[in-house]
This record gives C-alpha cells, structure tokens and sequence, in this order.
C-alpha cells in the first residue's frame, strides 16, 4: 500500500527539482563558473539575458514535455499495479 504513496511523492520530488530556480539565484546566482546552474537557470538566462527567445522557449518546452513523460510513467506504473 506504501508503493503507490511512494511512487507520488518521488514525481512530485522529481518535477520540483527540475523547476528549482529561486533558490540557487538567491544563494549563488549559478555559482562559480555556472557551477550550479540548473536547467531552468539556464533557460531564463538565455532568454532575458541574453536575448535568445527561440532558444530559450524552446530549453522551457522541452522541460514540460519531459516533465509530462516522466509523470505519465508514474501514473501508468501505478495503474498497472491496479492501485489507481
């Protein structure tokens, strides 16, 4: 019965650490050298700094779509074990 809890609570973990975007600017900023620049950071900064908006949308797209596949996976896993 923990499996199905389980299995929610790693995607919503999953989605939010490829959204984390605050608190690496506040901290850091990208760190040393872009050190800890994440996807998201990267995607901003390409299209406000930059000027980049194709590149940039497209860098955001792509996260939501592999957002979309990875929950999609978690929902139909869950649902082949009938717990959904």
């Amino acid at each position: 019965m923990i499996r199905s809890t389980m299995s929610v609570t790693v995607l919503f973990r999953i989605i939010s650490a490829m959204r984390v975007y605050d608190l690496i600017v506040a901290m850091t900023g990208g760190g040393p050298a872009g050190r800890t620049e994440t996807v998201s950071m990267y995607a901003v900064n390409t299209y406000f700094t930059y000027g980049n908006t194709g590149y940039g949308a497209t860098l955001s797209v792509l996260m939501l779509l592999l957002s979309v596949v990875i929950s999609l996976f978690f929902v139909d896993s869950l649902k082949t074990r009938g717990s959904v």
